[in-house]
């Protein structure tokens, strides 16, 4: 096998390498990006020889990040600028390269000693080179010679006008002079000149340059070096200032001898000379002298204060090495002294203001705060904190942002307002509230007044907030209107009919259910016309009276039953539940509601004959059912109807009084039920055995006990045991049909109204990693994760109201994994046509909707390649079925996708002609699958005709690629007898 070519190795390692940090940098996107084919670039990273043009493969290093020589050299190319250099000088340039090769120490680089050496030394001395090529033009520098310019050493050589650029323009003529010089004399030339550094500094630069000439004695290089002198230049000139300190220092300089003789004064300190009667050559005053011999005899400095005048003068003492004098420089701290209290008497004036604030600041209920321009809490009080919801106290506050104290939501509106305040300078006071999501995560309801902080120079700082946090107002007040709007809507959708009246008898209030009892179409049309005399609506007036009377003398609720009129003249009989309150103002008030109690009165009458039915009808019952009530210690038999008279073959009616534990003596299970139901004061349902006297063997029986208070057991008996040999036969079914539904390949299950599982097959616990764990009878939703629980929770509500079976695609997480379903549910209705239960069947298309987006992504890469094919393009399935045609196809024919979807509709639109129809699809039923060229007319999109060359390309899985050409009618004629264009 031959070797890759190292080209495509790069290329794969560089382009992986970039996709491991950008998945979306993908070969596509490479080819796309440098307009070259996806399939050369993958046959380049195979091992093909490349054949990219130099651009192409500068292109291609920027698009991989990597160095373009490399590439170039890789391809078996040389960079244009080498090229033209070697082609300019070959005879000095290429035996250079050639030695280089056959002596890699020389070489520039790591590995090359000597080239290594010769930076080295550059560096060390601070010496930078260059040579001009006064053929070619071209200048080179060395390494040191671009760190004394201050530029990176990797940037391009400046031609000689960028260097003179940087050159001080009082200097260039000097630098174009020596060049000027060296052009006719071979040097040396030593010269120095200013030049701006990349920092943007001035700098001090020394240089030496001479010239080489050729062998026809002409000038072919200036070579020279540069050193940077400017840290000599500033050395010398601090000497030469030094020299003139003492006497130019505006502070006083003195020196004194060790026995504290004054030997120097400069011309600062006459006025402190004067002061202490001092004169060079006269010894120090005593406080001086002192100072002097602590600095001498301690080896360090000291300092005193004394006064000049009306200043104060502190005299720092410095002994000398020798500690043979001593030298004093003075400062006038006048000034600083007096600032100094100053700055006490502001230190302490501000350490009031700040208690006094802190005090204004803990006894406010609203929120204060003071913030910095950028956001930054300074200070806030407790109040504050607790509106931010800091639990901490005010102490959590300080060095906060506007971000760690507000919700994301929060934030930027907060921001903007700040912003605002400062950005105006006034401030914004008692704003309308705002909903604020602080840190704790909870919504408060904030009104935020600002105000501007200045500095002392009436700039903008900061700004300070009070914050009124309403929160619990505002819910008291939601509270309060909720209460008042559900009162009102109690009040109005009451179905008993409420009032207010006063003592009197006018009325104030009526609800609609009042409204309408009394005959009116709405409370206002009441008030307006009996509003005055509630007495109007009794039908005997005087019981008003009565009732005034009694609510006058009784606290509390008090019932009362009149006859009442109706607006119409008709009467009914209802309840009045009434009660008397007093006003602050003293004003007796009658509130309470009036219930129609006509139909209660005809119900109480009816229910008397009904209980008589009642018994008719339990005697009468078809199951047999049996009373028992507590007589003594023992539970007797009370009653017993028909039923159960005949399924104790007559013998029941003699049992009556009997004891329980005789009537079922035989079914000591019977007896105890009873008792646990009168004891348990509760119904109970059971299925017990029982053989009824005169029977064979015994038969199980449905039994319900009913208690009925307060000393009451009725028992009703139904045999069932032709029903439960039914219900053995139904499980031996439903455990035959869980083994088939267990080895169906697709998930089922069945789910009752609520959502919990009543089954479910071996393959649903399978796919969750439940196979022991039973799945029935659990919440709805407790395997999925919440969000999809709650989606298929509201399918399944959906499918059961509409009544009908849906299918659909869904995603579903499966033990971490995302998987895609086809479902199909369907509710399962009872004989009323109500949902019991539903039904469930999911099958895992992950892999198929994978495989059908893996088919579309090749049919998207399929069109995009026929739309740039430069001819019109149409393929078409083996059912007929046009999957695509290119944009050429379209402005030839026509006709769009939409118009011809299917070959069948193309014959239709293309040949409207029967005749011809039917010939052209013979014809291409009989070379279906084989390449074959064709040429007909064709009726095109705009109603012309036009003679259409087809060529046919079969492809895999008889699938058919047709190129589509318009071909001369005078040259294909032939091809079609007895066709011609249509006009």
């Amino acid at each position: 096998m031959s070797q890759p070519h190292p080209f495509g190795q790069r290329l794969r390692e560089r382009r992986l390498a970039r996709l491991a940090t950008d998945p979306a940098f993908t070969l596509r996107r490479l080819a796309g990006r440098l307009g070259i084919q996806p399939s050369y670039l993958s046959r380049l990273e195979r091992g093909a020889a490349p054949s990219l043009s130099e651009d192409n493969i500068q292109a291609l290093a920027r698009e991989l990040g990597d160095d373009p020589d490399i590439l170039l050299a890789l391809a078996g190319k040389l960079p244009a600028d080498v090229r033209q250099a070697l082609l300019a000088a070959p005879g000095d340039l290429l035996p250079l390269v050639r030695g280089l090769v056959r002596n890699p120490a020389l070489a520039p680089g790591p590995s090359g000693q000597l080239w290594q050496s010769y930076r080295e030394s550059q560096h060390l001395a601070r010496v930078g080179s260059f040579v001009r090529d006064l053929a070619t033009g071209e200048d080179s520098w060395s390494e040191e010679f671009f760190r004394i310019f201050g530029l990176p050493p990797d940037a391009p050589t400046p031609t000689f006008e960028s260097f003179m650029a940087l050159v001080h323009p009082e200097d260039q003529p000097v630098v174009a002079a020596v060049r000027a010089r060296l052009m006719a004399d071979d040097g040396p030339v030593q010269y120095a000149y200013r030049f701006r550094r990349g920092d943007g500094l001035w700098r001090h630069a020394k240089a030496v340059a001479r010239c080489e000439r050729g062998p026809d004695g002409r000038a072919r290089r200036i070579h020279g070096t540069v050193q940077d002198v400017t840290t000599e230049r500033q050395a010398l000139n601090d000497l030469r200032s030094v020299a003139q300190f003492p006497e130019a220092n505006p502070n006083i300089v003195l020196r004194l001898a060790r026995d504290g003789r004054l030997t120097y004064a400069n011309q600062a300190s006459a006025g402190l000379l004067e002061s202490a009667g001092l004169a060079v050559g006269e010894p120090a005053p005593q406080a001086l002298a002192a100072a002097v011999g602590q600095a001498l005899d301690t080896g360090r400095e000291s300092s005193l204060e004394l006064p000049d005048g009306e200043n104060i003068q502190q005299l720092t003492v410095v002994p000398d090495n020798t500690q043979a004098y001593v030298n004093c420089y003075g400062r006038d701290v006048t000034a600083e002294r007096a600032l100094a209290k100053r700055v006490e008497a502001v230190t302490r004036e501000l350490a009031e203001t700040r208690a006094s604030l802190d005090a204004v600041l803990e006894a406010c209920h609203d929120g204060v705060v003071l913030v910095r321009a950028d956001g930054v809490v300074l200070r806030g009080n407790a109040a504050m904190a607790r509106a931010l919801g800091r639990s901490g106290g005010p102490k959590t506050l300080p060095g906060l942002h506007r971000t760690d104290v507000f919700g994301p939501q929060t934030a930027p509106t907060v921001e903007r307002d700040d912003l605002a305040v400062m950005a105006s300078g006034e401030p914004q006071l008692l704003p309308p509230p705002m909903n604020a999501v602080v840190s704790d995560g909870t919504t408060r309801s904030l009104q935020i007044s600002r105000a501007p902080l200045r500095d002392a120079d009436g700039r903008v700082a900061g700004f300070c907030a009070i914050t009124r946090d309403s929160t619990e107002w505002q819910e008291a007040a939601e509270a309060l209107a909720d209460s008042r709007a559900r009162h009102q809507r109690f009040f109005d959708d009451a179905v008993l009919g409420v009032f207010r009246t006063t003592a009197e008898g006018r009325m104030l209030a009526v609800n609609p259910a009042l409204a309408r009892l009394f005959g009116y179409a709405s409370p206002e049309a009441m008030l307006a016309e009996m509003g005055d005399d509630v007495s109007a609506g009794f039908a005997e007036p005087e019981k008003r009276r009565d009732v005034v009377r009694r609510l006058t003398s009784k606290e509390g609720l008090l019932d009362f039953e009149n006859v009442y009129r109706r607006r119409d003249g008709t009467t009914f009989i209802g309840a009045l539940h009434a009660r008397m309150t007093v006003t602050p103002s003293g004003e007796r008030l009658i509130e309470g509601f009036v219930e129609d109690i006509s139909e209660r009165k005809r119900i109480a009458a009816e229910l008397a004959a009904s209980e008589e039915r009642l018994k008719t009808h339990l005697r009468n019952f078809p199951l047999p059912t049996f009373t028992f009530a507590k007589r003594g210690r023992d539970l007797v038999l009370a009653d017993a109807n028909k039923a159960a008279e005949a399924l104790f073959r007559g013998r029941i009616g003699a049992m009556v009084g009997s004891p329980a534990e005789a009537v079922f003596a035989d079914a000591p299970d019977i007896y105890l039920t009873l008792w646990s139901a009168f004891e348990g004061r509760r119904g109970d349902r059971r299925a017990l055995a029982l053989r009824p006297p005169g029977a064979a063997e015994p038969g199980l029986f449905d039994m319900t006990f009913v208690f009925v208070a307060p000393d009451t057991v009725m028992l009703h008996a139904e045999e069932v045991t032709a029903l439960a040999k039914m219900r053995e036969s139904l499980q031996r079914t439903s455990d035959q049909l869980r083994s088939i539904l267990d080895h169906v390949p697709c998930a089922v299950y069945f789910k009752d109204p609520a959502g919990r599982c009543i089954m479910v097959n071996r393959a649903v616990s399978e796919a969750f990693g439940l196979p022991d764990a039973p799945l029935t009878d659990l919440p709805g939703g407790s395997i999925h994760e919440p969000e999809t629980a709650v989606r298929i929770a509201d399918d399944d509500r959906r499918i059961l109201a509409s009544g009908q079976a849906e299918t659909f695609e869904e995603d579903v997480l499966v033990q971490g994994r995302p998987r895609r379903f086809l479902t199909t549910k369907t509710p399962l209705l009872d004989e009323h046509g109500q949902p019991y239960a539903l039904c469930g069947m999911s099958l895992d298309i992950t892999e198929q909707v994978e495989l059908a987006r893996s088919l579309q992504s090749e049919r998207d890469t399929l069109g995009a390649i026929l739309d740039h094919v430069p001819y019109a393009a149409v393929l078409v399935t083996s059912d007929g079925d046009i999957v695509y045609l290119n944009k050429r196809s379209h402005d030839l024919l026509g006709y769009s996708h939409a118009d011809i979807p299917t070959a069948e509709v193309w014959m239709r639109r293309a040949y409207p002609d029967d005749g011809l129809r039917a010939r052209v699809m013979a014809e291409w039923l009989a070379v279906q699958g084989k390449p074959c060229r064709r040429v007909y007319p064709v009726r095109c999109g705009d109603g012309r005709s036009r003679w259409i060359d087809f060529v046919a390309a079969p492809l895999a899985e008889g699938r058919m690629l047709l190129t589509i050409n318009e071909a001369d009618p005078r040259q294909v004629a032939h091809l079609l007898p007895g066709t011609r264009p249509a006009d």
